[in-house]
């Protein structure tokens, strides 16, 4: 009989009090709780290693190889230093992260001949026209031999091109 806050209920203390009884017994349970030690990998960074993160560098780090390495520095190493890529099954459908890199890919080929320049309305139009050949690029470099020419994947390809349409007005 306990409340909520883990203290004894007034009976259970009014109990305990009575001089009168000789037959309650109090005990205290407690769990044995043992701490759990977690041995940290250290992997020593050699001089080809500390290339490796310079040349990445170079490029810039992405939201989420930053995510990747603080959640597991081995995987980062492995994925994106190493470009090791763990394909556990073939995508049947596009997924969600699929879309965005194409997306991603997508707008930064078209945006980089704008880089440092002031862009201009005409050129913006113009790029325009390249959407769909760049998109069917990306979608080969980044869906690899999955198909896109019917189904559900051909509305995904079309929904990449209207959204990088609508995104460059």
């Amino acid at each position: 009989m306990f409340s909520e806050g883990g203290e004894k209920s007034r009976l259970i203390t009014q109990i305990l009090t009575d001089e009168n009884r000789d037959d309650v017994v109090e005990n205290i349970a407690t769990p044995n709780i043992q701490a759990i030690t977690h041995s940290q990998k250290i992997i020593h960074k050699s001089k080809g290693l500390i290339d490796l993160l310079n040349n990445y560098a170079v490029n810039g780090f992405s939201p989420s190889s930053l995510s990747n390495y603080i959640r597991n520095p081995i995987d980062f190493y492995k994925q994106n230093l190493l470009g090791i890529q763990y394909t556990e099954e073939v995508e049947e459908n596009i997924a969600a992260n699929t879309m965005g890199t194409i997306i991603h890919d997508s707008l930064e080929e078209l945006y980089t001949p704008f880089i440092d320049k002031e862009i201009d309305r005409n050129q913006l139009i113009e790029s325009k026209k390249s959407i769909q050949s760049i998109v069917h690029k990306n979608f080969k470099k980044t869906y690899l031999d999955g198909a896109y020419e019917s189904g559900k994947n051909l509305i995904a390809y079309n929904v990449v091109i209207r959204y990088i349409e609508n995104f460059l007005g």
